[in-house]
């Protein structure tokens, strides 16, 4: 046990039943865990998690009573204080390798001291500010303690508090294990509970072989996942975070809406009776594959990041979009004749009307400029019709390879044209029987998302 200076009328330290050393508050009866050598911590600007590590002393343990390894965890354990002393790539640096160093820890409990290294004892809810953060970033996941208990503690406890509270007796839960970073952790089989093919989020590794902090169920099988990652990623322009969560975002509002799987849609499109589907994805068929849990490079791991925070219920940052498209629909626009013979971008001739309020096509425009300058080509595979082209925009070229292109303008006029611009925002009435038009709610990267809205 820690040395403990001056007493506190509401609080003191108790074993609980099953041997943990714990923080009491009597009047509102919450508890925190002292925490000790081999606690998990985790960085919010990092991808993994690492273990604490005690250097400021080597006398006082808890639940150790062999003394070998559960050292008493205070605010003095600063600098280089990890066991791998690393949390993966780390955002504030551009996703380099992480190398923290803790300047500080706040929310320690201050009446106990540890008279070997003066520190104050360090609580559950503690935080450590590190240097490159400049900010609390680091906290505590898992306080480190396992259960020791004595024969006293057993028979004092009453059988249904032990059998949720003892380790030795929790069942694993089968299925494949996630961090919220969308990093790949590992799976559980063989175990009577659980599916072998269900997904679980959770906050990284515990101390035990198989043994995941606070996972939580998805409702979607492990092939699902794969695979809808896999075309998530290949839907999205670039390694942009909230793009590709946009995206998930926007797919599962669709599904919700069709009463179909993310699977089915993003595989398959929504169907229309008889095995029949309409393409809801671009992605061709045989590029439509699983992403693999070996695949870790960020791209991999942000699209995992992006679908598990919708499957968990986070933000919608797509504002209840339903659809997106590309560089194509800026494009081609309303009169183009596209690559594959086709008047115009498919929007256009599907719904009513168009409106995009006009930050949001000056953001779309610049970050499309941006990648390909003035103009794009397209492949001339032969589909191109040729009718009417002097009222056209694009031109056809060839490579010195003799290559066929086609060379479109951006943005195709429709959209420089000042009779569909007022109000701030760009309003074109298709002149299609449609019940539905399209309102742009938001973009990211080279990728514009849509809702619904009644004619």
């Amino acid at each position: 046990m820690p040395d403990v200076n001056g007493e506190n009328n509401h609080k003191k330290i108790i074993l609980n039943t099953i041997g943990q050393h714990i923080l009491k508050t009597h009047n509102k009866m919450k508890e925190k865990h002292l925490v000790c050598q081999g606690a998990i911590c985790k960085c919010q600007f990092g991808t993994t998690p690492d273990k604490l590590v005690v250097k400021t002393q080597s006398k006082r343990y808890i639940n150790d009573k062999e003394g070998l390894s559960k050292l008493t965890a205070t605010n003095v354990d600063i600098g280089s204080t990890f066991d791998k002393n690393t949390f993966g790539s780390c955002a504030k640096m551009n996703n380099n390798p992480c190398a923290p160093v803790v300047t500080k820890w706040e929310g320690y409990y201050d009446k106990i001291t540890v008279v070997d290294n003066g520190g104050k004892a360090l609580l559950e809810d503690s935080k450590a500010t590190c240097a490159v953060s400049g900010t609390p970033s680091i906290e505590i996941v898992f306080h480190g303690q396992t259960a020791e208990p004595n024969l006293q503690n057993v028979n004092n406890a009453r059988p249904e508090v032990l059998a949720h509270l003892m380790p030795f007796v929790e069942e694993k839960l089968n299925g494949y294990y996630y961090n919220y970073n969308g990093i790949y952790e590992g799976n559980i089989t063989n175990q009577k509970k659980g599916n072998a093919n269900d997904v679980y989020a959770c906050n990284g590794k515990g101390n035990e072989e198989g043994d995941f902090l606070n996972a939580k169920k998805l409702d979607i099988t492990h092939e699902d996942f794969c695979l809808v990652a896999g075309i998530i990623k290949l839907e999205s322009g670039s390694n942009d975070y909230n793009e590709l969560k946009c995206i998930s975002n926007t797919a599962s509002n669709r599904a919700k809406h069709k009463k179909i799987t993310l699977r089915i849609l993003l595989e398959k499109g929504e169907p229309i009776g008889n095995s029949k589907y309409i393409p809801y994805s671009t992605v061709p068929k045989k590029d439509k594959k699983q992403l693999d849990d070996s695949n870790i490079t960020s791209y991999d791991s942000n699209t995992r990041k992006a679908l598990i925070d919708v499957l968990n219920g986070g933000s919608d940052n797509s504002y209840s979009a339903e659809l997106w498209d590309g560089d194509d629909f800026l494009v081609w626009g309303a009169g183009e004749i596209n690559p594959y013979g086709k008047i115009s971008h498919a929007k256009f001739r599907e719904y009513a009307f168009i409106k995009i309020p006009k930050d949001i096509y000056e953001k779309y425009k610049k970050e499309i400029i941006d990648k390909y300058g003035a103009n794009i080509s397209y492949g001339d595979g032969g589909t191109h019709i040729k009718l009417a082209e002097n009222n056209q925009e694009h031109t056809h070229y060839s490579t010195p390879k003799g290559t066929k292109k086609i060379k479109y303008s951006i943005p195709q006029s429709v959209f420089s044209n000042k009779e569909n611009w007022g109000n701030g925002y760009f309003y074109y009435d298709t002149k299609q029987n449609k019940s539905e038009g399209l309102v742009a709610t938001t973009t990211y990267g080279r990728t514009i998302f849509w809702k619904l809205q009644k004619k």
